[in-house]
């Protein structure tokens, strides 16, 4: 099976160093492909992509949020009800992600007793 040209971007770039500028660059014109081809495209298509960008831990989800949402909601006005689940599914993930993210930089449950001063001259083994 032939692999589309993006996802082979993303994986070339990827080798090339995660997080470098590179990598960045490509996996935001993935996602500028995928938005402006929105629900004018191949039917999974822009799932696909956005699968692709939640591999890559790309970080604008906000704006696939919303367009994972529009597709979905445009294919079950059509009716077709696997590809609006594909996408809800692929929504979820994006939603995952930001949780999974804010949940790494919230601050982490201290007892009390981590915030009581030391005494000179103890040492708790």
């Amino acid at each position: 099976m032939r692999r589309p040209w993006i996802s082979s971007a993303v994986s070339l770039s990827a080798l090339l160093g995660r997080g470098k500028a590179i990598h960045v660059r490509v996996l935001k014109e993935a996602a500028n492909i995928a938005t402006a081809v929105g629900k004018a495209g191949p039917p999974y298509f822009c799932a696909r992509v956005m699968e692709l960008l939640q591999e890559h831990r790309y970080r604008d989800n906000a704006e696939m949020v919303m367009l994972a949402d529009d597709i979905a909601t445009a294919a079950i006005a059509e009716r077709d009800y696997h590809r609006a689940r594909k996408l809800l599914e692929v929504k979820e993930g994006w939603h995952r992600i930001e949780k999974n993210r804010d949940a790494d930089s919230a601050p982490r449950n201290r007892s009390p007793a981590d915030d009581r001063p030391r005494q000179a001259g103890s040492q708790h083994l």
